[in-house]
């Protein structure tokens, strides 16, 4: 009896190690810079432009960051109508300790024309690479914000794109095969012991 419970209570600390030894950090410094594919396009006579973005500080963890600025500039004056839509890739290239991975949204920008408001504009997200892991993280697009140029006449607006990166911890293949090893040999014992008692 004594035997068992000190086999019991060194299955336990190997399954305690195991999860020890699963990586707790979810957060390593990283920096981004994203390029649209197209970078233009016109509409009438409203010509939308999308410039990438350079991260200027490192970030880690969840963040919203700024995914391309989006500026549009129309000589078009209420109550006439640009409408159109336009689709284009935005290649993040995300770099941390361990090198680099890109990202690659597939996004959808639909321009409409309001009779009194001017330029009216929704982006939604398509498909694309939304995942991909670096060294120790994996990263992952988890959705899209959007705030679109105003111009209530005619001339310029600007607005933006942000996503929603995730980073989160890969744990290493060893702490998953302790994690297993544990697991396996604790159930083992269990179904023994349960066979010992009904005997």
């Amino acid at each position: 009896m004594l035997i068992g419970r000190i086999r019991l209570a060194g299955l336990a600390a190997l399954v305690a190690s195991s999860v020890v030894l699963a990586p707790a950090t979810t957060q390593a410094d990283y920096t981004y810079v994203s390029t649209a594919t197209p970078a233009t396009a016109t509409f009438g006579g409203t010509t939308i432009t999308l410039t990438g973005v350079t991260s200027v500080t490192t970030m880690n963890g969840t963040s919203i960051i700024n995914g391309l600025n989006v500026a549009f500039q129309t000589s078009t004056v209420p109550p006439a109508t640009d409408t159109g839509v336009f689709s284009f890739t935005n290649n993040i290239v995300i770099t941390n300790t361990a090198g680099s991975v890109t990202l690659t949204p597939r996004d959808v920008l639909t321009l409409f024309r309001s009779d009194t408001g001017g330029e009216v504009s929704t982006v939604t997200m398509a498909d694309g690479v939304l995942s991909a892991t670096l060294g120790a993280f994996r990263y992952t697009i988890l959705g899209l914000q959007y705030s679109g140029p105003t111009i209530n006449n005619s001339g310029a607006g600007v607005g933006n794109i942000s996503y929603i990166l995730q980073e989160a911890a890969v744990p290493e293949p060893a702490s998953l095969a302790s994690l297993a090893v544990g697991l396996v040999t604790l159930g083992g014992f269990a179904v023994r012991r349960r066979r010992t008692a009904s005997v």
